[in-house]
This record gives structure tokens, sequence and C-alpha cells, in this order.
């Protein structure tokens, strides 16, 4: 039976910043089986960075046999990174010093921060960050990082942000949820999944927060927040969704 034709099993991630032990462990928690054709897997993107296991993060995610990629503002950074063979400040402070000499070894980044990478590894690392998708669409749900690029509800409304350009979709994998959740920014008929700004933030729009943790995932009328601060809480958190491919 073709998988379009029947419902799968989507395992929902984001923001794991380098942090493969955790994902590996909470993605088979969540009961995750990479030979099950209805599992499949997606990442809302931040993959890299901060943490100290971003090749196994890397190597995990390459060898999914059903994965999809949406991409986050630190492949954007990674990429613009790479390509100018730099290492700025504001690359440093976002922890992506970590992720270049974990890739490149550990004097790689010289006092100028000029970058001496192998050509091989770089090449492989923006054709893994440049086949990712801006945003993914099931039946029932939008999977994006930051949000969809849209300023008004009418955008929202006439799905402008589908063909939306390059530009704006990296402006929206910058924007914060709570934000464009607040503003009532959401999709009719549609619940929109995503990482970015932590799921903690969910505490400011219910009266009552029975999650366990402030960084369990947050669920709302049209809005998922996965994003579980995972530097701080050490949780990866992995949401499961049953719906159908479109």
């Amino acid at each position: 039976m073709n998988i379009l034709n029947r419902k799968t099993k989507f395992f929902v991630f984001s923001d794991v910043h380098g942090n493969a032990t955790q994902l590996k462990n909470s993605m088979a928690n969540a009961g995750f089986d990479p030979d099950d054709p209805t599992h499949v897997a997606i990442s809302c993107g931040d993959n890299f960075d901060r943490g100290c296991e971003n090749k196994e993060v890397f190597k995990y995610l390459q060898g999914l046999k059903r994965v999809i990629l949406i991409k986050g503002n630190h492949e954007d950074m990674l990429e613009r990174t790479l390509e100018r063979g730099t290492l700025g400040i504001s690359e440093q402070m976002s922890g992506l010093d970590t992720t270049i000499t974990e890739f490149f070894g550990s004097r790689s980044i010289d006092e100028y921060g000029v970058i001496r990478n192998d050509r091989f590894i770089s090449d492989k690392l923006i054709e893994f960050t440049s086949s990712m998708l801006d945003f993914f669409e099931t039946k029932n749900y939008i999977f994006v990082h930051g949000w969809i690029p849209v300023s008004t509800k009418s955008d929202v409304k006439g799905r402008l942000w589908e063909t939306a350009s390059c530009r704006s979709w990296q402006r929206a994998r910058l924007m914060g949820w709570p934000q464009m959740y607040s503003l009532g920014l959401t999709v009719n008929g549609k619940t929109i999944v995503c990482g970015h700004r932590s799921a903690s933030y969910g505490i400011r729009f219910c009266k009552e927060d029975n999650r366990k943790s402030q960084y369990d995932p947050y669920f709302d009328d049209g809005i998922i927040a996965i994003d579980g601060f995972t530097m701080i809480s050490g949780q990866v958190n992995v949401v499961v969704i049953e719906d159908e491919w479109i």
C-alpha cells in the first residue's frame, strides 16, 4: 500500500542544538521505529550549535530513511558562514563555533575568525542545509521553524506565505511564535507546529498550565510549540502527530 494513501505518524522535534543523545532517547521513548514505513521524522530546524554532539546529530538525520527537514535560522547562519569562510562575533555568541570546530577540528578557527575548513565536508554540510524546506504541510498541520512569513490576517487568508521569497522565509525563521500567535496570525483549519522560541512562553496564554514542565510542548488552538530549550532543560520534545499527506 502506498504510504500516501494512509495515515502516517509524524515524529516532530525542533531546536536540538547539537544534543544527539537527548534526541535519540526522546525519539525512542516516543515509539519511533525507523524501519516502520508509517513512521516519518520531522525536524523543525536548528539542529546544530551550542551542544557538543553536532556530528552525531548530522549522522543520525542523514541515516533516517524517512525524514523531513525544515530549515532553521541556525542552518541559515551555518550556510552563510561556510560560504563566507569567516566566523563573526554574533555567530560565536550563537554557538556556531562549537559546530565548526567539531566538524573541522579544534584549530579550524584562527584568531581573526577565518575558518580553515575541509572543502569536502563544507560542501556536504551546505548540500544538507540547502536541501531543507521552508515549510511542510499535511492535511491538518503546517510545520515551520519560527512562523509563516505573514504580517496581516489577509496575508494568512490569501496564503501568500506559500509563494514567499527566500528572504521572507529567512525573516520568518526568526519570528517568535508568542508574538505571532498573540496577533492571531494563525491559519484557519490548520495547526502550526513550530520551534525557535521556548514552549515555556505558553504560560502567557493559558490560565491553568497543566504541563509537568514549563518546557513541555505547548498545545493551543492553531498552535503546537515544541522547543524544549534543550540547553537549559536537558530535554528534546518529540510530538507524535497522526495525519494524512496532501
